[in-house]
């Protein structure tokens, strides 16, 4: 059995979802049998798509100092719970001797598989987009909102979930939609705030959505051997 350090904090509900979906996704009937984790729950690390956009200080420092921190506690790997931080994957594990699992790559490879997928959109922060941490593995044809839908995504992110306000399923889909009915076959929740609200409203039924953070879920059971 792995145990798993978690870099979360960013943001700190997603963080707590995470570790609730890893729970309630592994297959355990006592405390024994679950995935053993260490969280490092930093939401005082500098805002990462602010950073990005020139407009404040590098998480880089910060991060690889908790990934540091997480392997001298004994992890066997590391998981990344914020889709922007992922620009910072390459520097983060040259500083550390465990692997850190991709989040991006992880998703991508999934489409990348899947042959009825041609048009992919990527719901996300504009961080997220700027730095560019899906394209670079992904195969498809990529779909990037304009402006007015990209607010409308970054509200959803900043002005609700960071928040701690709820997402209702008809407010998330008034943005969902504009992806669809712009040729979209599947749409990447690309950002762990969006995560949560597809959790909240249980919409994994929904195959057209691609939620990065169920995929990271999934891949840190398998890795943990549990």
């Amino acid at each position: 059995m792995k145990k798993v350090g978690v870099l979360g904090g960013m943001g700190p509900k997603a963080t707590v979802y995470f570790c609730d979906m890893v729970i309630d996704n592994t297959k355990a009937f006592s405390d024994q049998e679950h995935v053993d984790m260490i969280i490092s729950n930093h939401s005082s690390i500098p805002d990462r798509t602010l950073y990005l956009n020139n407009e404040g200080e590098s998480p880089v420092p910060y991060l690889i100092s908790d990934a540091k921190m997480l392997e001298i506690c004994g992890c066997d790997f590391l998981v990344l719970t914020c889709n922007t931080s992922h620009f910072a994957y390459d520097d983060i594990v040259k500083e550390i001797h465990i692997p850190l699992i991709n989040m991006p790559k992880e998703t991508c490879d999934i489409i990348n598989n899947n042959p009825k997928v041609r048009k992919v959109g990527l719901m996300a922060t504009s961080g997220t987009i700027k730095a560019g941490v899906y394209e670079k593995y992904l195969q498809k044809e990529i779909y990037y909102p304009n402006d007015e839908l990209n607010n409308k995504v970054m509200n959803l992110v900043y002005g609700k979930v960071k928040q701690g306000k709820k997402v209702s399923k008809e407010e998330f889909y008034q943005v969902l939609d504009k992806f669809f009915q712009d040729g979209c076959d599947m749409v990447i929740m690309g950002c762990t705030e969006l995560s949560v609200i597809v959790r909240d409203n249980d919409l994994y039924q929904d195959k057209r959505i691609i939620d990065a953070m169920k995929v990271l879920v999934d891949k840190t059971i398998e890795m943990s051997k549990k």
